[in-house]
């Protein structure tokens, strides 16, 4: 892909910042980024940063108005870009939108800031006007990414014409594993040694952060032996010293300028976030990665992350609180593996603005053969829906007619292998998966569609050097699988190993797939997981329902009025609220019961010492083995689990 870029980050020009080494990370990513800066002559950048697949062109504007009319000027008007990304909806993405419509290219949008908080507003009129600027943008853009939930809730709230579909949360990168490890210099520590707890502020000292709150809450705290130490820099230093002066406190507030807070996580105790909004708030996670408590306003990801969220006038004996307890925080959960996942995020985020036939011209080019091994109702409908979408294919399977295809296979660009993964009262088996990988060409593509246990592909791949092995679990219901196959909702890649081999058959095979409302790219291990956390979610809800249903009879009330109150709840997935489902009660069918089986059986070993979550899972199963047995609902598919049913 070709992507232009427009920016307002001149530390983009400086070769050893932060952005600029993600910005070559980015154009590495896509195949060419061009990235088009504001600035001004005062800010003396006048050289074009030339690499094989990156452009950095400064506007060189004599003033801010002319921003826009240099941004045009600098356009080529004969070069094609694919996609034009934007860091942020306000003056620079009604550019975006402009150019957007010149090109007849998609439009994608960064949010960077809580920009529907009420205090955005009430922070300046001039955010008023870029509220309203905001609206407009973000009403055209083809994709916007935000950095929080929270964010996303709020714009799919304002903006009735963006559906969930076209805004993802793709939050800022930190370097977890480096935060976890912060020390503190020698000099650092002394200075502050004589204080028994240190809270720290992390902050630009300039209205919005509101560090004027926290520092009045600090002085209102009965923890007295304690200290302030506030790093960072802006306009409204002056006035922040003179009010910790009024307040008496000079001798416990340290102003220590702007400097890398990596330096001071390792000593503090208690981080303070009284910003009036945030998008994001990077601190957070860096404060609570190295495991110091955050105390917040609810701004960004506080509440997503676990920090203490107070009302403000509870900001002093929350302080205390956790000051006397001792807290310290862990992170739960973080989206990135590493920087290579993230960027890989990022470019799969941009790319979601094109029609996934664009992707990778050489498809729209010219139409791969694609191959099919198994042909149960997963393998036969993608094959028909395939063929009716054009392309020539090759079923192999051991009935007749496509049982003589054995070696056509070979041939084929992509295979698709769906072919059974049978649990039993032994193990998993996915044997049969393993045999039909003999039968790709060399230099070809497989992609797994049976269910698998989490790092099975992986396994594969090991085992299969010669061909590139994927995993992108189907979602097809079988009474239906004719209309999922071609209507999918999701369309999930999972690469075995993060290199850009990988990432362009990934692109290759997403490119001739049916378009879906979401799609994504992602380690093979990962979409593995997605598909048995959808598979068993159903068969939970099934449980959960049917003993709801139970509790109902005992009272002596029915059921149907508790099925459409929940039917008509938005907040729970209801599919299967009638307890009495398909020819009796419980779990049934051939994935329920084996996915089940076969993700306990994994689980307990790799979460062996996890001995509630094992019962959690053994209780469901065992429950289920009551409902299907006392309704005698798919016995046999149970007995070839189960062997001999007894609950567990």
């Amino acid at each position: 892909m070709r992507v232009l870029m427009l920016s307002i980050d001149r530390t983009v020009f400086n070769d050893e910042s932060l952005v600029r080494g993600r910005t070559d990370a980015y154009a590495l990513a896509l195949g060419h980024l061009d990235t088009i800066v504001f600035t001004l002559k005062k800010h003396g950048i006048t050289q074009v940063v030339h690499t094989p697949t990156l452009t950095i062109t400064p506007t060189n504007s004599l003033v801010r108005l002319l921003y826009g009319i240099d941004t045009l000027r600098l356009l080529n008007p004969k070069q094609a870009y694919d996609v034009i990304t934007v860091q942020d909806p306000f003056e620079i993405g009604l550019l975006g939108l402009c150019i957007a419509r010149w090109k007849y290219i998609p439009l994608h949008v960064q949010v960077h800031t809580d920009l529907f908080n009420p205090e955005f507003t009430r922070y300046s009129w001039w955010n008023v006007g870029r509220q309203l600027l905001a609206r407009f943008v973000l009403r055209y853009a083809d994709r916007v990414r935000v950095v929080s939930e929270r964010v996303r809730t709020d714009i799919v709230k304002e903006i009735k014409t963006l559906s969930q579909k076209n805004i993802s949360v793709l939050p800022i990168f930190v370097d977890i594993q480096r935060f976890k490890n912060a020390t503190t210099p020698v000099g650092i520590s002394e200075r502050f040694a004589s204080f028994k707890k240190k809270l720290l502020i992390v902050s630009r000292l300039e209205k919005e952060k509101n560090v004027v709150f926290a520092i009045e809450s600090f002085a209102q705290s009965t923890y007295k032996d304690s200290c302030l130490i506030i790093v960072g820099s802006g306009r409204e230093l002056s006035a922040l010293q003179q009010r910790v002066s009024d307040l008496g406190i000079t001798e416990r507030v340290f102003f220590e300028g702007y400097h890398d807070p990596f330096d001071y996580y390792g000593l503090a105790d208690l981080l303070l976030v009284p910003s009036h909004y945030e998008g994001y708030g990077m601190v957070i996670i860096e404060a609570i990665a190295r495991g110091v408590p955050v105390l917040s306003r609810d701004v960004g990801v506080a509440v997503e992350l676990g920090a203490r969220v107070a009302f403000d006038n509870e900001w002093p004996v929350t302080m205390d609180d956790i000051l006397l307890r001792g807290e310290r925080s862990i992170l739960i959960s973080y989206p990135y593996e590493s920087w290579q996942s993230y960027v890989r995020s990022w470019r799969n985020d941009v790319a979601s603005c094109l029609p996934i036939a664009r992707r990778l011209a050489e498809v729209s080019m010219h139409k791969p053969l694609i191959g099919f091994i198994g042909q149960g109702f997963i393998g036969k409908n993608y094959a028909d829906d395939f063929e009716r979408r054009g392309y020539n294919t090759v079923r192999y399977a051991l009935e007749e007619p496509y049982l003589n295809n054995k070696e056509k296979i070979s041939e084929c660009d992509i295979t698709f292998i769906a072919v059974p993964t049978p649990t039993t009262d032994k193990r998993f088996d996915d044997s049969i998966v393993r045999a039909a990988l003999k039968h790709i060409g060399h230099g070809k593509i497989a992609v797994i569609k049976s269910t698998i246990v989490p790092g099975s592909t992986k396994s594969f791949q090991t085992d299969n050097p010669l061909i590139t092995v994927l995993y992108s679990p189907e979602f097809l219901s079988e009474v239906t699988a004719s209309y999922d196959a071609a209507h999918p909702f999701s369309n999930i890649i999972g690469m075995t190993i993060d290199s850009d081999v990988q990432l362009l058959a990934a692109e290759k095979v997403l490119s001739v797939l049916p378009e879906a409302p979401f799609s994504q790219i992602t380690s093979s291990t990962e979409a593995e997981i997605i598909k048995y956390t959808h598979n068993l979610s159903g068969y939970t809800q099934i449980i959960f329902f049917n003993l709801m249903y139970d509790m109902a009879h005992t009272n002596g009330v029915a059921w149907d009025a508790i099925r459409e109150a929940l039917t008509n709840d938005p907040y729970i997935a209801n599919r299967y609220s009638n307890p009495i489902h398909k020819s009796g009660r419980g779990a049934g069918g051939h994935c329920f019961i084996k996915d089940m089986a076969a993700l306990r059986e994994v689980y307990e070993l790799n979460r062996s010492e996890d001995t509630a979550g094992i019962g959690v899972l053994r209780a469901m199963e065992a429950k289920n083995i009551d409902l299907l047995t006392s309704t005698q609902k798919d016995l046999d598919l149970l007995q070839g689990v189960y062997g001999d049913v007894a609950p567990l």
